[in-house]
């Protein structure tokens, strides 16, 4: 499988360049698709809220933790492109171990604090993290340049 590359395309996943039709007729993978890769210097401030509950368990936790730590690496992180921040709810919000949009203008500082992010399942306010996410992560106090787009995850 190959994109048009000239035009931006690329291939996803990236590792998926072929695939075989077995005897039952089946292919072995499915097929990837092509698409616009995302901006690596996205301007954006970007907050990652991560449910911590009972029902998401540890062997869930550690597997989402994987998967945003990777979305957090495709971006470059810097006052002038992406800001992230980063917190996790249960019943309640943890405020002890958030990363607001101010507290890092590099990737490497806002890793090794998202690493630490430990996992407490217990009760889910949905509703309390949104409102945690608008009120005071999207504070221009903590952060948020209203120039810049919001996105939320």
């Amino acid at each position: 499988f190959s994109c048009n590359e000239a035009k931006g395309y690329k291939l996803f996943p990236e590792s998926l360049t072929s695939s075989t039709c077995n005897n039952s007729r089946e292919w072995d993978s499915r097929r990837p698709c092509c698409a616009l890769g995302c901006p690596r210097y996205a301007v954006m401030d970007l907050v990652i809220i991560l449910d911590s509950s009972s029902s998401v368990g540890k062997e869930n936790w550690e597997i989402m933790k994987t998967f945003v730590r990777e979305i957090i690496n495709t971006f470059e992180i810097s006052s002038s492109a992406t800001r992230i921040a980063v917190f996790r709810y249960n019943r309640v919000v943890d405020t002890a171990t958030q990363i607001l949009l101010s507290d890092f203008p590099n990737k490497q500082g806002l890793l090794r604090k998202y690493d630490s992010i430990p996992y407490d399942g217990s009760g889910t306010l949905t509703g309390q993290a949104l409102s945690h996410a608008l009120n005071t992560i999207l504070s221009s106090l903590n952060g948020n340049r209203p120039e810049v787009k919001d996105v939320v995850l």
